[in-house]
């Protein structure tokens, strides 16, 4: 149901007509500097998840993937152990204690 909203959303407002800046991510995160954690839901409608994989392999070390099961580009919550939050806090802790 989510997927056919976005559907018509995004026919009723055509994305690439609205925004004419592009974000070039892949060719810029070679020269970032800090810790990175990339989130990304399995079922993204907006950004395919291959994208964010992508992005994450082009990233330079320390970095981290989290993709969220069944998660959709705005709805990335899942409970326990597949939690966002708890990537989110992993992640933290990691890298302080590398500090």
């Amino acid at each position: 149901a989510d997927s056919i909203q976005a559907d018509v959303f995004y026919r009723l407002f055509p994305i690439e007509r609205l925004l004419h800046q592009r974000f070039d991510s892949i060719s810029k995160i070679g020269d970032l500097k800090v810790p990175l954690l990339v989130l990304h839901g399995t079922a993204d409608s907006v950004v395919p998840v291959e994208l964010g994989q992508k992005l994450y392999q082009s990233a330079p070390e320390p970095k981290s993937l989290f993709l969220i099961p069944e998660g959709d580009h705005v709805r990335i919550y899942a409970p326990r152990e597949g939690s966002y939050i708890r990537a989110i806090a992993r992640f933290v802790q990691s890298e302080m204690s590398l500090h």
